[in-house]
């Protein structure tokens, strides 16, 4: 790890709230999802996204393509055969207006994320693994789903 990537860990950790919430949200009323969608707005710039895609969000549609649940061939839509990883998601937009989706699951097998990010790179998006969640801190990681960069593709 470089000094650059230490200092920009350091400045990130800065730029938080000294306070983390302890609590999963919906238990009591101080860590609401209004609670949680205004962390994730000041901690990560991500603003609710709109309609049914904000509680029940496809990763197809963060490139415009549109869930599958229905309509699959095979019966499963990418989000279906990966609920379990996809467990407490969300949709949201990010500060460039670009569709994000999150995660915040309890726990995953390193198959179970491979398998995840084979599909996803499929259609043309990236997951990163975060530390930082949100929904239940200690407990839950989150998964950060977007559009993979057009030089990646």
């Amino acid at each position: 790890m470089t000094a650059y990537s230490v200092q920009r860990l350091l400045d990130r950790h800065r730029e938080k709230p000294d306070t983390w919430p302890t609590t999963p949200v919906g238990a009591g009323a101080a860590n609401t999802y209004e609670d949680h969608e205004a962390r994730m707005l000041k901690w990560f710039g991500f603003r609710p996204r709109a309609g049914h895609l904000r509680h029940y969000p496809c990763p197809r549609t963060i490139v415009g393509k549109r869930c599958r649940a229905h309509t699959a061939p095979d019966g499963l839509c990418i989000c279906q055969k990966h609920h379990r990883i996809l467990d407490h998601s969300r949709g949201w937009v990010d500060q460039h207006g670009a569709f994000v989706h999150t995660a915040e699951p309890y726990s995953f097998s390193g198959r179970e994320l491979a398998d995840l990010v084979g599909d996803l790179a499929d259609i043309g998006v990236e997951a990163e693994v975060s530390g930082e969640s949100l929904w239940y801190p200690t407990s839950t990681v989150m998964l950060v789903l977007r559009k993979l960069p057009e030089a990646a593709r």
